[in-house]
């Protein structure tokens, strides 16, 4: 805390976050949001997925994020919940959280503020993600790995 209230000092004292500044930026937004007020979500996100992520991984995430929720649901019918399996549904959570604040907050211009919750989005659950593939290879292949 100490830290953030030396950063906070900081930035006004620098006039960064001046009340300039604040007004400049807060006017700047309300200018964007405005111009994509009647453009859908979806029209926003799929002209970013190509260039941002590509389709291909967005569908092989989604392919392993219901899998992967799949067998959290079934551990779960069984009740045999892991430890790990509160990872996924947290990070779930904070993606979509994220795609609302992005949307609703920051506009629809600015989506490299998309960018972190994406990204703790597919790095958070991986270790999951590949466990299961090593399981589900050995299984289907009969093999045992070293």
């Amino acid at each position: 805390m100490v830290i953030f209230a030396a950063v906070t000092a900081a930035c006004f004292g620098s006039e960064y976050l001046s009340r300039a500044n604040l007004t400049f930026a807060y006017n700047g937004q309300k200018i964007v949001i405005d111009m994509y007020k009647d453009v859908s979500p979806w029209s926003l996100v799929s002209q970013q997925i190509q260039p941002s992520l590509g389709w291909h991984w967005l569908c092989a995430s989604m392919v392993a994020a219901l899998l992967l929720l799949g067998g959290i649901v079934v551990r779960a019918s069984r009740r045999s919940m892991r430890s790990e399996d509160f990872r996924f549904p947290a990070t779930l959570a904070t993606l979509v959280l994220g795609v609302v604040w992005w949307l609703e907050f920051a506009g629809p211009a600015q989506i490299r503020y998309l960018y972190p919750f994406l990204m703790i989005f597919l790095v958070v659950p991986l270790p999951g993600v590949l466990a299961a593939a090593d399981s589900a290879c050995r299984g289907w292949l009969g093999m045992r790995w070293p």
